[in-house]
């Protein structure tokens, strides 16, 4: 393999070439979670946002007298109102089984001060937040105390949130990509200063900057694709392990990983971009200091 072809240059007696893979693996692995875990949350937030929750309730308050009558007239404003699909009073049967998790079902409704609930339905291919807008007109004229709650809020400030996680999960595998460049760097120029004199002797021979640089740059590439393609291996399995472990739990306040097709790319062309960055960085500090050497 053209990677791994013998060299004048002693690299296999230094100790980067044994430790330094391992390390650069982890880093690997570490923005290749990241990235997954960013295209995920991408996912996710696709998915939210093409939710349009046209349910929003109605909460009159506790009143000891005149709720049927207060019940009634907010009915009846509602479904003569132009935004209104549909509008129906939530039985206290149904609240029961609303709060019976909290209650544990011992304690009677009659018992509490519970405001009388309207479920609202509103009519399709309307602005959103105008519709809400006009709903809130019509509720407070009737009665200034009520109050309209709508999920919607929930699934936007969801969007937020995953929005700004994905966005730190970008930023922190860019952050491990460019410490990855340093520690390329850095190894390249000691692996330069510790082969000095043999770097110095081939000059002597008659052997070329770019002779010399590239026995550099192949030792530096082989080293990098090692970790780049442990550390994806690692990190596709981890991804394997997560999205299977979360599909399983089921929980209402964890997402579910999924595994797109988006998701065997970026492992794929990783372990290709790592090798890329290496090259790259390898060449122009093994360049600029052989150039200094003159």
């Amino acid at each position: 393999m053209f990677l791994i072809r013998k060299t004048d240059i002693p690299f296999a007696r230094e100790d980067a070439n044994r430790f330094l893979p391992l390390v650069i693996g982890l880093m690997v692995c570490l923005t290749g979670l990241f990235l997954a875990a960013a295209l995920s949350i991408g996912d996710s937030v696709r998915a939210a946002g093409s939710i349009n929750i046209q349910t929003v309730q109605v909460y009159i308050p506790y009143r000891a007298s005149g709720a049927n009558d207060a019940r009634d007239k907010m009915l009846g404003a509602l479904l003569v109102s132009p935004v209104v699909e549909s509008a129906a009073h939530v039985r206290k049967s149904d609240l029961a089984k609303l709060i019976a998790p909290w209650t544990g079902g011992a304690i009677k409704l009659d018992d509490l001060p519970l405001p009388t609930v309207i479920e609202v339905t509103l009519k399709d291919r309307l602005a959103r937040e105008e519709a809400l807008a006009t709903l809130k007109t019509v509720v407070e004229t009737v009665d200034a105390k009520a109050e309209i709650e709508h999920y919607q809020q929930w699934v936007d400030q969801l969007m937020q949130f995953t929005g700004m996680l994905r966005m730190v999960a970008i930023i922190l595998a860019v952050l491990l990509t460019a410490a990855l460049m340093i520690i390329v760097v850095l190894a390249a120029r000691t692996s330069l200063k510790l082969n000095f004199k043999t770097v110095a002797l081939l000059h002597n021979v008659g052997a070329q900057d770019d002779y010399i640089m590239h026995q550099f740059v192949h030792n530096g590439l082989w080293m990098v694709l090692r970790g780049a393609i442990l550390g994806t291996g690692v990190a596709i399995l981890l991804s394997i392990i997560l999205a299977t472990l979360s599909g399983e739990l089921a929980s209402p306040l964890l997402p579910t990983l999924h595994l797109l097709p988006e998701h065997v790319v970026m492992f794929v062309l990783l372990p290709a971009f790592t090798a890329l960055v290496a090259y790259v960085a390898v060449r122009l500090t093994i360049q600029s200091m052989l150039e200094h050497m003159h």
